[in-house]
């Protein structure tokens, strides 16, 4: 089992991680560099957590895309993934039930898992602001 504990320095190294994602909106096709060889879209987390975050426009909406990783064949637990995405921002609803993965569907996450690339992806749409 691997620890993820989430301390002040991962806490800062994730909210510059967001706040450049804000600013640099990733669109598939357009944009020059995927995410995850970007450093700049990436945090690791001590004891092989590896996560690349973006915002990403598709198909005309805006999402929080999240894709989390360990060192190692096997893939992070459903729980320390759903934990991360929390401190990259994904909103949660609903917060009764048995099924994790059921209950964050309902919640409009997208959840899946990449064999190629040995990580879990988890996405969400972004509620844009209403212009004034």
């Amino acid at each position: 089992m691997r620890a993820l504990i989430i301390g002040p320095d991962e806490q800062a190294a994730i909210a510059k991680l967001v706040a450049y994602a804000k600013e640099h909106i990733y669109e598939p096709g357009k944009s020059r560099v995927v995410p995850g060889d970007d450093p700049a879209y990436v945090v690791k987390i001590p004891d092989g957590f590896r996560c690349v975050f973006t915002y990403t426009k598709h198909n005309g909406g805006l999402y929080r895309h999240l894709t989390a990783s360990v060192p190692t064949e096997k893939y992070p637990s459903p729980e320390a993934t759903v934990m991360l995405a929390r401190e990259f921002g994904f909103t949660e609803s609903v917060t009764e039930g048995f099924d994790l993965i059921e209950r964050l569907k309902r919640d409009g996450w997208m959840v899946s898992m990449n064999e190629n690339e040995h990580c879990i992806v988890l996405a969400q749409p972004v509620e844009e602001q209403k212009q004034a």
